[in-house]
């Protein structure tokens, strides 16, 4: 492991590109820390409780420990939408600057080339996330959150913003401008938070009528036809996954919701199933953003 990073670490479109990035941030200086977001997020529970407990004395434990497990859903999110945000112009940049056929130059193959704007994209959000994950951690723990699901939501993480990244690069690569690049790497997000749970309330509709027009006494055939396309939906959904990992914890405060084996299970098998599909997929897709960059003209 420490090898294959050190090896992201010395990729040459990936040193150029941090060069790049430190001379812009350092005309910069009136920027706002881009780490101060999530820093935000992860002290939400504590500003709410500063906010109010003085004016409510029945703002409780229970109350942060709801926050918390929201900004669970909110870190997700946005490191979701920061993989996007940091990808999907890397490529599409170098097209608009002229600056493509430098990179052709440099004899560097095609692969070697999205390695080093993947990891431009991933590192500083993998690292800015491990960072802050002792307070993660510290927070959570304090409000009595299953460590498991602490550990899960921390390893989805930073799946999500390795796949995210490499669905940006891929839009980026195919795009002729940032301007479509972007949207349609914001779309996918959009799909995979809100389309799929849209779908998937239809499909779940559906399965009524599909009951009925096999004569069905039940919803029950219906459901099963459709448990398949639903499950495959959620699978994608980055907020399904969050509730899954948080299963543990929803099962501590949770009555008659599942016993603390069956949650613990669940919170650990479904994640980590979704992970090895993600990979799979960003696999898949990081092959096909090769072949396009090595398909572009210089």
């Amino acid at each position: 492991m420490i090898g294959l990073i050190k090896s992201f670490n010395q990729n040459p479109i990936y040193i150029k590109d941090q060069q790049i990035q430190k001379r812009l941030t350092s005309r910069n200086k009136l920027s706002i820390p881009p780490w101060l977001g999530y820093l935000t997020i992860l002290l939400l529970p504590l500003i709410m409780y500063s906010l109010f407990s003085i004016k409510h004395p029945s703002f409780d434990v229970k109350d942060m420990r709801s926050i918390f497990i929201v900004t669970c859903f909110l870190q997700v999110i946005y490191f979701c939408y920061r993989g996007v945000s940091h990808s999907y112009n890397l490529i599409t940049h170098e097209k608009e600057m002229k600056t493509y056929g430098n990179l052709i130059s440099t004899m560097m193959s095609p692969r070697e080339i999205v390695k080093g704007k993947f990891w431009m994209s991933f590192y500083p959000l993998a690292k800015e996330l491990t960072i802050f994950f002792p307070l993660f951690f510290f927070i959570g723990f304090l409000l009595k959150v299953s460590i498991q699901s602490l550990i899960m939501i921390y390893i989805f993480g930073l799946i999500q913003i390795g796949f995210l990244s490499i669905v940006g690069l891929f839009f980026s690569a195919r795009s002729r401008d940032s301007m479509s690049a972007r949207s349609s790497a914001i779309g996918t997000l959009a799909f995979m938070v809100f389309g799929t749970y849209l779908i998937g309330i239809l499909l779940s509709m559906a399965s009524g009528f599909i009951a009925e027009a096999i004569n069905c006494s039940s919803g029950g055939m219906g459901f099963m036809i459709m448990a398949i396309p639903i499950g495959i939906l959620n699978i994608f959904n980055p907020v399904s996954n969050t509730i899954a990992a948080l299963l543990p914890t929803f099962s501590n405060f949770i009555q008659n919701l599942m016993d603390i084996s069956t949650s613990m299970l669940i919170g650990f098998v479904y994640p980590v199933f979704c992970m090895v599909v993600y990979f799979y997929v960003g696999m898949v897709i990081f092959k096909k953003t090769v072949k396009k960059v090595a398909e572009l003209p210089s």
